[in-house]
């Protein structure tokens, strides 16, 4: 049950931002843009565990500008006092606490050239009441 509420408590914070929001990967028939996650150490979420988070952001438009607005949405401006999205964010979700730290953002390179994607990469700590 701890994995489902991290998996909620992420979930949450990403509608904030986007209305779509998928684990793992999204449906064919997808409207961009959309947000994907992936827990890569998928498992057990214990207490005091570090985790991390790979976010992917996927547009079909050429200019980039609303995917980027869109990592920059996510991203936050790592205020830590008070922070706009989720770098250096703590949030709760049904006893589950969870704080996150920026590693990268980076663009990939789709095989479809019609489509862009930019990845977010964060490392959670996680902490249970």
């Amino acid at each position: 049950m701890r994995t489902y509420d991290f998996r909620i408590l992420i979930t949450n914070e990403l509608k904030k931002k986007c209305p779509r929001v998928f684990f793992r990967r999204a449906p064919k028939d997808a409207v961009y843009p959309y947000v994907v996650y992936d827990l890569p150490s998928d498992g057990y979420v214990g207490a005091g565990d570090d985790y991390g988070l790979e976010i992917d952001l996927w547009d079909d438009k050429q200019d980039t500008m609303d995917l980027e607005n869109l990592a920059d949405s996510i991203e936050g401006d790592g205020d830590f006092l008070n922070p706009t999205g989720l770098n250096q964010s703590t949030v709760y979700y049904n006893g589950c606490y969870a704080t996150f730290y920026k590693e990268n953002r980076y663009p990939v390179p789709d095989e479809e050239e019609s489509i862009n994607r930019i990845q977010l990469r964060y490392r959670a700590k996680v902490y249970y009441e």
